[in-house]
């Protein structure tokens, strides 16, 4: 049973202060790994946006051990070569080592079966949201090690890359229906998330 967690900036699900060029990079390219329609099967690893394949959750329940290994040792090949770029484009050898961001966590929800797409996190969000009473002060950190959750130095919660099936940053959208209802859906931040109507079209089905 996987688990979906919840948390927002401080300042109004925003960063605490301006994001900087090597964050929003790092963002980016994790993001690229866990696209929907993105798959360490046909990568071509030169590359961060090399050759694509779908992977369902019949091919995942098919995948034998050595190819789980395989996959796990791919990823995290992959995320050591991204940080590794962004630490020399930055020009300062461990700048972007880690990204700390101040958060107010606010949950974490199960999620049944096996969820490879923002679709899939929806209805887990939604739940989450209609129980959340509080939050607690806490830190993001984004990493080598992946991401690890820190709400005081004795709690700590770390969750591999390789362990994660959908990555993505999320932002709760709203937008009015012909009849005057409001209707929410749960959009990636970084992404299409300007009100164009492309990105509108694009995700108006997860409207709800």
């Amino acid at each position: 049973m996987s688990c979906v967690g919840m948390s927002c900036y401080e300042d109004g699900f925003r960063l605490a202060g301006p994001a900087s060029e090597c964050s929003l990079r790092s963002k980016a390219r994790i993001d690229a790994l866990f696209e929907d329609s993105r798959s360490i099967y046909g990568s071509n690893f030169s590359c961060w946006y090399g050759g694509v394949s779908t992977m369902n959750s019949n091919h995942l329940e098919e995948m034998g051990a050595d190819e789980q290994r395989r996959v796990n040792s791919a990823v995290q090949a992959r995320i050591e070569a991204m940080f590794a770029s962004v630490e020399a484009e930055s020009g300062t050898p461990g700048e972007c080592a880690a990204a700390i961001l101040p958060v107010k966590y606010m949950g974490a929800a199960p999620v049944g079966g096996r969820v490879a797409s923002v679709r899939g996190l929806q209805e887990p969000l939604r739940q989450l949201l209609e129980r959340i009473d509080g939050s607690v002060r806490a830190e993001l950190e984004v990493s080598r090690r992946g991401l690890t959750f820190r709400a005081s130095d004795t709690t700590e919660k770390n969750n591999p890359f390789r362990r994660i099936a959908v990555w993505s940053a999320l932002r709760l959208r709203s937008k009015a229906t012909p009849s005057g209802e409001l209707h929410h859906a749960f959009l990636p931040l970084v992404g299409d998330h300007e009100q164009s109507q492309a990105g509108e079209e694009k995700h108006a089905d997860l409207y709800r």
